[in-house]
């Protein structure tokens, strides 16, 4: 979900986990997404900006892309039968 600071007025996006009724390993699972996010540093990926864990929920706070993800630019070429062009792809990964 969309959230917004409140002192800092920038806008971040909230992924919510229920840990109600997960196995210690589904819960481990979540974790170990928490320490992967917070090593990833390229500009092409969302950036990590914290978490907090209660004992029935937990929240990832990321970056916010006002253009969309990924998923989002897949879809839409989808939906117009186009497809990324070899730039494209290369300008994400290098």
């Amino acid at each position: 979900m969309l959230v917004t600071h409140k002192k800092e007025g920038n806008k971040y996006i909230a992924k919510k986990m229920i840990l109600e009724g997960l196995s210690d390993k589904e819960q481990e699972g979540c974790m170990m997404e928490v320490n992967l996010l917070k090593n990833l540093d390229h500009p092409n990926i969302v950036r990590y900006k914290e978490s907090f864990v209660t004992k029935t929920q937990m929240a990832i706070i990321m970056e916010y892309c006002e253009v969309g993800d990924l998923a989002y630019h897949i879809k839409r070429k989808a939906a117009k039968e186009e497809q990324f062009n070899e730039m494209e792809i290369f300008n994400w990964f290098v």
